[in-house]
């Protein structure tokens, strides 16, 4: 049994920024997290992040630490919640901190809750993020996922049957 597996979510999320109460520009952000996941299920997972950022009406980006936790596991383990901590620092030496809880099936696709702070403005940014796993993705449109249930591509008519 493995004990370490790599992990390479991508995910788009979007959400408001808000500044003593006030929304500010909205957001767009294009995530990408390399990251080791340790134990059953990758139930840690220690990364980081690469961030592309259009706040409108401008683009940056920025990059830190992730840690992930699986907070909880369906009986085969192939749905679960992670939990999400990051903290990333933007160009301009802008640093922020966030926090996300994600539902995620099996890699294959992802949704979640963030919630972000950017601490040199003082602003709060309530997302919705959307993402899968590439390498599963990956393995899905290759056919070589192993383990895991398939859906057939093909129908084949049983023996004797007409039509």
């Amino acid at each position: 049994m493995k004990s370490q597996r790599f992990y390479l979510p991508a995910d788009i999320s979007s959400g408001a920024y808000f500044s003593r109460g006030e929304p500010r520009p909205y957001a767009v952000r294009a995530r990408l997290t390399p990251a080791l996941g340790f134990g059953k299920a990758g139930r840690l997972r220690i990364g980081a992040e690469v961030v592309g950022v259009y706040e409108n009406p401008k683009w940056f980006s920025g990059f830190g630490p992730s840690a992930t936790v699986r907070v909880w596991s369906s009986p085969l383990e192939e749905v679960g919640v992670l939990a999400v901590v990051d903290h990333m620092w933007w160009e301009g030496d802008r640093p922020s901190s966030g926090a996300a809880l994600v539902f995620d099936l099996d890699g294959m696709f992802r949704i979640g809750a963030r919630l972000d702070r950017d601490w040199l403005e003082q602003s709060t940014s309530p997302q919705v993020s959307l993402g899968a796993d590439i390498p599963n993705i990956l393995k899905v449109l290759g056919g070589h996922r192993s383990g895991a249930p398939h859906l057939p591509l093909s129908i084949t008519p049983r023996r004797g049957s007409h039509g």
